[in-house]
């Protein structure tokens, strides 16, 4: 973040919302549409897909490269598909699973 006013800091023209300057870090959020046999301590790889029009962020088991679900209604979407669509990586770990509810943290790196 930028100086003591709160303002993000800009690096080259480039820079801005889902640059890769801004991008978070860390969210914690619930799986949509979770599949079945989703276990706690799993790793799942972040991705785009584009396919049907509008992109949608999936999770990827690590292990069986199965699509395992996808992130909706979390806060700034947009500006994780901005910053995944310029490269930046992301994973998650299962968190918590109680029945059809799955707790993710999305770490970046």
């Amino acid at each position: 973040m930028g100086g003591s006013d709160g303002t993000p800091t800009k690096k080259g023209p480039a820079a801005g919302l889902g640059s890769g300057q801004d991008c978070p870090s860390r969210l914690t959020t619930v799986i949509s549409g979770p599949a079945a046999g989703i276990t706690k301590g799993a790793w799942l790889e972040v991705r785009i897909d584009k396919n049907g029009g509008r992109p949608r962020v999936v999770l990827v088991d690590e292990v069986s490269l199965a699509t395992v679900g996808s992130l909706a209604g979390v806060p700034n979407l947009a500006i994780l598909i901005r910053c995944l669509e310029a490269g930046v990586r992301y994973r998650a770990i299962v968190d918590h699973v109680d029945g059809g509810r799955i707790d993710i943290t999305v770490v970046q790196g």
